[in-house]
């Protein structure tokens, strides 16, 4: 498709996706996470190019590095210091 705009089951897929990333236990349920996190999949995968199976992982490895809880952040860094 290769336009600027979501079809509808484009956007559907985005939504899924962004459902689930939000509802995992390590989403930060901070001031404004869910919106940055909706604004960051919008922005990352314009309409035409939004493909779940290939971008999901993509956008799971952001969302853990941008979005994570703060009690998870902690607990990793204290997991990798010896």
């Amino acid at each position: 498709m290769g336009h600027d705009m979501f079809e509808p089951e484009e956007l559907a897929a985005v939504r899924a996706v962004f459902v689930d990333l939000v509802s995992q236990p390590w989403f930060s349920r901070g001031p404004n996470m869910r919106r940055d996190c909706a604004r960051y999949l919008l922005d990352a995968f314009p309409g035409g190019v939004f493909r779940p199976e290939l971008k999901r992982p993509t956008a799971e490895a952001v969302a853990r590095a941008r979005f994570v809880r703060a009690t998870d952040a902690h607990s990793n860094c204290r997991s990798a210091i010896p």
